[in-house]
């Protein structure tokens, strides 16, 4: 058997080629230490194969990061040897390419200037001083400093926790699904600054701006109000009535742009496709495995949020996250959870809103007490947050579309 193995930025991916074909598996990446992540995607290969390490006659492996690193232009003031006269070859990009060895080719912003990039023979002698020649001309015209740790993504960690950054580039810089108390940002500067997230209270410039995003997200958005603010069997039928007929609109928006369209990201959130499995899992999760008590409640196509690990999330519920369905192999099982939820409000009484469900929404939930009523509000939510969301990009794509 032969054994690959790429790491990512975000995920380290294994490839099994077996006398019966290829088995794939994927784990997250582990920045502090990468063969963590090599070691669980290869034991999850092997696991799905039914083979073990003995078996595996031949092993490859590498990784994205340092490529990407150099794309991003992240990362510390780096030296590149790229032999010969082809100085000019980190030009390239993606889709575009310097075409011969010359300055003249390059695009107008080069991943690395110019001035920083020394050829060095291609067959060189066996002493060859001219890597260390250019180290320290480099050094003494205040090129080359210190090294310093290549940024990472980090995942599950507390080590930011209580710090102080001060004089950095963050530019670029993502949160996601982080808790945030306390967060401070001081006399930093630039453009293109984006929140979103669940705020108890938002200062900008010593302004308090909660009441205001609120105010404006309800008034764009008048459903999250009714989702919101459901307390009676009336109101939670009302506030599925109204979500219904939203998404019986937006369908037919989507439907109207070609199906490539719908499986593009904007800006790298989900794409309108990986927005219907997301809805399908937490349909799954709050109605068919805590209210209903379904014996197998979970769709293979269903997709988890960022708040848990996916991968984890995956085993335990049978999920197949690489997969790559259409929106209408989406929307059979997902039509049919909204037709399940339909059924629940229009047979909900008051008793039965502050029924204790059986089943948490899965298994790595807390252990508490799970009431109907709840489990109802977090699907309403769900559903009017994320029609918000997909709307929001579907003007994006129309957009493009138009202009293609």
């Amino acid at each position: 058997m032969i054994l690959g193995v790429d790491v990512g930025g975000t995920f380290t991916d294994a490839a099994l080629l077996t006398p019966d074909g290829l088995v794939t598996a994927k784990s997250p990446s582990t920045p502090r230490d990468q063969s963590e992540g090599v070691l669980n995607a290869v034991s999850a290969a092997l696991d799905a194969a039914g083979a073990s390490a003995s078996d595996v006659s031949r092993f490859a492996h590498g990784m994205t990061v340092g490529t990407n690193a150099l794309l991003e232009g992240r990362g510390a003031r780096t030296a590149v040897d790229v032999g010969g006269p082809h100085a000019d070859v980190i030009c390239r990009r993606r889709h575009q390419a310097a075409t011969s060895s010359t300055s003249a080719h390059c695009p107008e912003r080069s991943i690395v200037e110019r001035s920083p990039r020394c050829s060095i023979p291609q067959s060189p002698p066996r002493r060859n001083t001219q890597p260390l020649r250019c180290a320290i001309h480099w050094r003494g015209a205040g090129r080359i400093r210190e090294t310093v740790p290549m940024p990472a993504e980090y995942t599950q960690s507390d080590q930011f926790r209580g710090a102080r950054i001060h004089l950095c580039d963050l530019s670029g810089l993502e949160i996601r699904d982080c808790d945030v108390t306390g967060l401070k940002i001081v006399d930093c500067y630039g453009g293109n600054v984006s929140l979103g997230g669940g705020f108890e209270r938002v200062v900008v410039n010593d302004v308090d701006v909660t009441a205001y995003v609120e105010a404006e997200l309800d008034r764009l958005h008048p459903n999250r109000v009714l989702a919101r603010e459901a307390t009676s069997a009336a109101e939670y039928r009302a506030a599925w009535d109204a979500i219904e007929k939203q998404w019986e609109e937006t369908l037919d928006q989507a439907r109207r742009l070609p199906e490539a369209k719908l499986h593009e990201q904007v800006d790298g959130e989900w794409s309108f496709v990986e927005t219907q499995r997301h809805l399908l899992m937490a349909s799954d999760a709050w109605i068919g495995n805590a209210v209903l008590e379904e014996d197998a409640p979970y769709h293979s196509l269903g997709l988890p949020g960022g708040g848990k690990p996916a991968e984890a999330s995956a085993k335990l519920l049978g999920l197949t996250l690489d997969a790559i369905p259409t929106l209408d192999e989406v929307l059979a099982p997902r039509l049919a959870r909204m037709a399940t939820m339909r059924r629940v409000v229009d047979e909900l009484t008051e008793a039965e809103l502050d029924r204790v469900c059986g089943r948490k929404p899965a298994d790595h939930y807390p252990d508490k007490d799970y009431v109907v009523r709840r489990c109802l509000s977090v699907v309403l939510k769900e559903e009017a947050e994320h029609h918000r969301y997909a709307v929001r990009d579907l003007t994006v794509l129309e957009a493009d579309t138009r202009t293609e």
